[in-house]
């Protein structure tokens, strides 16, 4: 009933006709003289004025509906093209160097790493995935975004080799080598192990806590309130990275696992490509064919 009741046309009529209706009514009512028929005529005053009331309120909360699912697409807009405005800023600057690390082995068979490498891009998708995500919480008390590489030329190992939380610092397993092996290891390194393409998310504190446990070490009880990981995979096979989004206590980025995983295939899942193809770019230029004169530096 209410569906019909919502419909433009059915709206502008009853909000037409009743006030009419019901203003006949209360005239009629002050006019007749038999109190019976004032009685009769108050009482279907009374009932047309109650359904006023009750069509006021249910175009009300559709009005506020509406307002509601215009500013989240306003804001889904506003989100969507800050990623691509952040997915182009890193291709252009990784083309720039790219090209440059070209002229550079053409010229001078040297591979400068210095002039572009794949770790520096991981720093700017922290720094853009960052910037997307503090405009989509629902409440933000602070959030951590990493990018976990896995040092394929020692097996595993991983390095947090991307970092960004608004300019407070890197922790203390930043750059540092770890082994996914180790009992003790954080639990993107457990992530690694399990080489599971799934996306994971968790939306309050005591999940995480429960999963954050370590054997020799126990984790901080509701320091993190929500989480995010998108594995990082080359042709569905091998985890190469991770990215991670990390909502500090009382940070809320949406109330369901389910939207935190819809979030995270919108606004992590490009700059996921785009990392697979940044590290394959940089696999390619350090190459180094043994007949080959080129150094890296």
């Amino acid at each position: 009933m209410q569906e019909f009741l919502k419909k433009n046309s059915v709206k502008s009529v009853l909000l037409g006709i009743v006030p009419v209706i019901l203003g006949g009514f209360i005239t009629v009512a002050f006019e007749v003289k038999d109190n019976s028929y004032k009685f009769i005529i108050g009482g279907i005053t009374f009932i047309l004025f109650f359904l006023y009331i009750r069509l006021l309120i249910i175009y009300s909360r559709q009005d506020v509906d509406l307002q509601k699912k215009i500013a989240i697409l306003t804001k889904e807009n506003q989100s969507l093209s800050k990623t691509i405005s952040q997915f182009l800023g890193i291709c252009k600057i990784s083309s720039v160097g790219i090209n440059s690390i070209a002229h550079s082995i053409v010229d001078s068979a040297v591979i400068n790493k210095k002039i572009w490498c794949f770790d520096k891009e991981c720093q700017d998708i922290c720094s853009a995935v960052y910037n997307i995500f503090s405009e989509i919480c629902i409440e933000n008390n602070g959030l951590e975004v990493t990018y976990v590489k896995n040092l394929e030329e020692k097996k595993n190992i991983v390095k947090t080799v991307g970092y960004e939380n608004g300019g407070e610092g890197h922790p203390k397993v930043f750059n540092v080598e770890r082994s996914v092996k180790d009992i003790d290891a954080h639990y993107d390194a457990h992530l690694f192990l399990r080489n599971n393409s799934s996306i994971v998310a968790y939306n309050n504190s005591d999940r995480i806590y429960e999963q954050f446990q370590y054997k020799n070490r126990k984790g901080k009880q509701h320091k993190y309130s929500q989480y995010i990981a998108v594995p990082v995979y080359c042709n569905d096979e091998k985890m190469i990275g991770l990215i991670q989004v990390v909502a500090r206590t009382e940070t809320i980025i949406a109330k369901e696992v389910k939207d935190l995983k819809i979030l995270a295939k919108k606004y992590i899942m490009p700059f996921v490509h785009l990392a697979v193809l940044l590290s394959k770019a940089e696999k390619v230029m350090c190459s180094v064919p043994k007949d080959s004169s080129a150094k890296k530096e």
